[in-house]
């Protein structure tokens, strides 16, 4: 027999948490390089980090452009 799970209390995002999950969301190549840039900044120099960004910038809008073409258009039926 399984132990009884405790119910778990909705938690409500906060405003930073739903600001990260846009970003997530919605750029997520941007995202992941410029928090990557954060964290290996102290490591790594780079003389040229725009280049970086603009790569991944690119990258979001080709996603962005893939999704948008890859939804399918919702037909309305028309009554006869």
């Amino acid at each position: 027999m399984q132990p009884v799970r405790r119910q778990r209390v909705p938690q409500q995002l906060g405003f930073g948490d739903q600001f990260a999950e846009w970003l997530i969301h919605r750029c997520p190549f941007t995202t992941l390089t410029l928090l990557s840039l954060v964290v290996i900044a102290s490591a790594v120099t780079f003389d040229r980090p725009w280049l970086l960004v603009s790569g991944a910038m690119l990258a979001d809008l080709t996603l962005s452009v893939v999704r948008r073409t890859r939804r399918r258009p919702v037909r309305t039926r028309v009554a006869a």
